[in-house]
């Protein structure tokens, strides 16, 4: 039988490293780790100056537009000082080719598809991500490219949104899944067409089914309704809000789930605003801007979910619509009362908001097909600047009077009528009675449904 080693011996055969020793390797295991860390960030750094001098000129442009006093003064700044998207995306694609396969390309090529998709620099751009460029993307690395670029520009979708949503179904399992699949959502929010985009609905299946848990998926959420009122398909999603109310426990993604679910049951019609009432009522009982790390989310779905619900309160379907008085935007005296006998579609509008202008066409195509009908439209108009006012009113062809909003001396017709955002529309029957209400652009399906509705019944009143 073999006999024990002895302690020496034992020491010898498996030697123990020393205290030093110990350190030693301790310290070179760390600076790996800070080297690793530092190249990841060295990575991004070129992007992030970069994106840096975009931010500085974007704030010295609004700088500038916020100091100029008059309409000619602002057309000048607009011409001098407000940044070019496409010379930006140039910039990033140099950038690109000098910083290949690293997140810092990533990141450029995403800003340039973003936000100059229709320019060479944008199209080259796209062209090189949907080669294979975005395939290759970790990620955790896409998500920061995608946050890193965020854009304001007109024109959403984002071409990069169908790249996007294929990577998130293929990397089920990780950790950024969910939040890909919600910037799926959110960059979809403003969609105009009335449907909903088949890629949205995709997306909104998949965090339901799959991530209803997820604390990354508040963005999805605010895609329902955190804003100006909800999409004019946002009905079709209850079921999902619903089912992440259920079963997630993170309080931004409960908040904004909350707020939404009664944006989207306030969005269905006069025949759910008792409970959309009771929802926002609930909300405010629920969340109250204790926890430190949303406050300033929760301070303000608080403050919009008082108003709305004073809004149904005072401006409900069935309710007595407010007097409107005032003069027309030729200074010509002017009240709602004056269009009694018919229904009256009551827009809120400014030449200013985007939704307002782009709503135009299908509200002259109403008057045309209701002209044998009691049927008018009355704008109230937000403008503040006449030569830019007439110039969109020759422009646009809008044939129908509009009030001015402001009213020396009284509070605003917007006031009045609690009107928060813009464009918003009133549908008011042939009584003066609230018929329907809308934050933000309804259907043209569902427009034409509740004004076809009304005019019917003021016809068979005759």
């Amino acid at each position: 039988m073999d006999e024990p080693m002895s302690g020496a011996a034992a020491s010898a055969a498996q030697p123990r490293k020393s205290h030093f020793e110990m350190r030693a390797l301790l310290a070179v295991a760390l600076l790996l780790v800070l080297l690793f860390a530092w190249r990841g960030r060295d990575q991004r750094d070129p992007f992030a100056r970069l994106h840096g001098d975009w931010s500085r000129q974007q704030n010295a442009y609004l700088d500038a537009l916020r100091s100029a006093n008059t309409a000619e003064a602002r057309r000048k700044v607009s011409a001098e000082k407000q940044p070019k998207p496409e010379a930006f995306a140039e910039r990033c694609l140099e950038l690109a080719r000098l910083h290949p396969g690293t997140p810092a390309e990533l990141a450029a090529l995403c800003w340039a598809t973003g936000n100059a998709p229709a320019s060479a620099p944008g199209k080259e751009a796209f062209a090189i991500l949907e080669g294979g460029r975005i395939d290759r993307a970790d990620p955790a690395v896409l998500m920061w490219a995608l946050e890193s670029t965020s854009t304001s520009r007109e024109g959403r979708p984002s071409p990069l949104i169908p790249l996007v949503l294929a990577i998130a179904k293929r990397n089920l399992d990780q950790p950024q899944t969910a939040k890909l699949f919600a910037w799926v959502c959110i960059g979809q929010r403003d969609d105009d067409s009335g449907e909903v985009p088949p890629t949205y609905a995709e997306a909104a299946d998949l965090i339901a089914d799959r991530f209803a848990a997820s604390p990354d998926i508040s963005h999805f959420c605010e895609s329902l309704g955190v804003g100006d009122g909800s999409p004019p398909w946002a009905g079709k999603y209850e079921k999902h809000l619903r089912t992440i109310l259920e079963k997630n426990r993170t309080r931004l993604v409960r908040c904004t789930a909350s707020f939404a679910l009664a944006s989207v049951v306030d969005s269905m019609g006069p025949d759910r605003q008792d409970e959309a009432l009771a929802l926002y009522r609930q909300f405010v009982k629920d969340f109250d801007g204790s926890d430190p790390s949303i406050k300033p989310v929760e301070d303000n779905l608080i403050s919009c979910a008082k108003h709305e619900a004073e809004v149904i309160r005072a401006l409900r379907a069935g309710n007595p619509a407010p007097a409107m008085e005032g003069v027309d935007l030729d200074g010509r005296p002017m009240t709602l009362a004056d269009f009694r006998g018919k229904v009256v579609l009551v827009s809120f509008w400014a030449t200013w908001c985007g939704p307002c202008m782009k709503l135009i066409p299908h509200e002259r195509s109403l008057l045309e097909r209701f002209k044998d009908k009691p049927f008018a439209i009355v704008g109230v108009n937000a403008d503040r600047e006449p030569e830019e006012l007439r110039k969109a009113l020759a422009k646009t062809e809008i044939t129908w009077r509009s009030f001015r909003n402001e009213r020396p001396g009284k509070a605003s017709i917007a006031e009045k009528w609690k009107v928060s955002g813009w464009p918003t529309l009133y549908l008011i029957d042939h009584d003066g009675i609230i018929g329907r209400r809308w934050n933000g652009v309804p259907s043209d399906k569902e427009l034409d449904r509740d004004v076809g509705r009304l005019t019917d019944a003021a016809i068979r009143t005759k």
